[in-house]
This record gives structure tokens, C-alpha cells and sequence, in this order.
């Protein structure tokens, strides 16, 4: 049943009232935008908290072969070269280096690094402790 307005319109008045108008479509592509703009911001805190984590492992890592080291006595140090950790498999591409260099007569400069290169990245990043050991400790 039609009311009185509609029997009186004609195909032009009805095809005019059937699409929508510029505002809709604006306020619609805005909605689209913000969406797009705030699933783009997750996906990038997402790979920045993924890079905190793995420098964060690397770092503890590191920390542990430095404290292995300091509890080593000066004599019983290792020569440099790479070194294993049971969390190195958690890292993409994981690899431990440590060099030891004399500084002076009684004492050696130890250097650990930890690097890993990010699956979406060329660049290998990597964390670097280094201590001073003498032959009376640290």
C-alpha cells in the first residue's frame, strides 16, 4: 500500500531517494580509514614487542655467560670463541661469541655477543657485554 507522497512521485523523485548521499559515503571511507589505521598500529606493536623480547633474551643470555665467566677462576678461563645456552634456540638465528683478550699482565678483557636477525629483517642485531677479569678476581 502506497501512501499519498509516493503516488504522487514519479520514476525521477523515487531514483533520487534510493542512493546515498556524500556524507554517508564520506563518514563510511572515514570508518574504513580508522580501522585501517588502527590495525596498521598493531601489526607495528606487535613487531616492536617481538624485537624487545629478543633483545631481551639475547641479553640475559649474555649476562649468564658473563656471570659463568666471572665465577671461573683466571687460569681456567676459555679462549675465545662461540659458546652454547639452552634459551639460544629461541632466538631467530641464534649465535654466541665470546672473545678473550689480555688487557694487561693480571688482567683479561672478556667480550660476549649475542646476535640474531629478525625474520622480517637483513639486518643482524646483536648485544655485546664486556668485563674486565684479574688474576684477584673482578
Amino acid at each position: 500500500m502506497r501512501n499519498k507522497n509516493e503516488a504522487n512521485e514519479g520514476p525521477k523523485e523515487r531514483l533520487k531517494m534510493s542512493g546515498m548521499t556524500i556524507i554517508e559515503v564520506l563518514v563510511s571511507l572515514f570508518m574504513v580509514g580508522v580501522a585501517l589505521l588502527l590495525m596498521h598500529a598493531s601489526v607495528n606493536s606487535l613487531l616492536i614487542n617481538r624485537n624487545a623480547k629478543h633483545q631481551e633474551l639475547a641479553a640475559r643470555i649474555a649476562a649468564s655467560q658473563m656471570e659463568e665467566l666471572r665465577n671461573t677462576t683466571y687460569l681456567s678461563l676459555p679462549g675465545s670463541g662461540s659458546f652454547t645456552h639452552p634459551l639460544l634456540i629461541n632466538l631467530p638465528q641464534g649465535e654466541a661469541n665470546m672473545t678473550l683478550t689480555n688487557f694487561n699482565a693480571t688482567t683479561k678483557e672478556i667480550s660476549v655477543v649475542v646476535s640474531w636477525r629478525e625474520p622480517d629483517s637483513t639486518t643482524t642485531r646483536n648485544v655485546t657485554l664486556t668485563s674486565l677479569i684479574t688474576q684477584n678476581g673482578l
